[in-house]
């Protein structure tokens, strides 16, 4: 029995790596498997999206909203990708955006579905998403 617990459990592992996105990335010396976010980061995650969103609505600048919002958004990736936050806050700027983008890529259906359409009823990010 347990034999035969042991193959539906494999098999399981087979069909979730098919379903699962695992994104390698190399930054600063280190291989990362991003993956999905699980239940346990969404706090932090949607601590730092509110802020964001909070400032945005506000009608501040989407740069000066991100960074006003930096430590909340380092904590969020640092939680989804499991590093400390002092890592992601001494990443070089180019490869914590590549990490960023990453993060949500993987996350895409989440960020699209649930985070994106919010943002843009503010406006602004219909005009900017539609000339990148």
């Amino acid at each position: 029995m347990d034999q035969d617990r042991q193959q539906g459990d494999n098999e399981m592992d087979g069909i979730d790596s098919l379903l699962i996105p695992r994104v390698p990335l190399r930054l600063s010396g280190e291989e990362l498997i991003i993956e999905p976010m699980r239940v346990k980061h969404l706090p932090v995650v949607l601590k730092a999206i509110a802020l964001l969103y909070e400032q945005l609505v506000a009608g501040a600048d989407p740069l000066v909203a991100v960074g006003n919002c930096m430590p909340q958004l380092a904590s969020a990736i640092a939680a989804v990708v499991g590093r400390p936050v002092e890592w992601v806050e001494d990443l070089p700027l180019d490869d914590c955006v590549a990490l960023t983008l990453e993060v949500v890529e993987v996350n895409r259906d989440f960020f699209r579905n649930k985070v994106l359409p919010r943002v843009q009823a503010l406006g602004w990010a219909g005009s900017m998403l539609s000339s990148a």
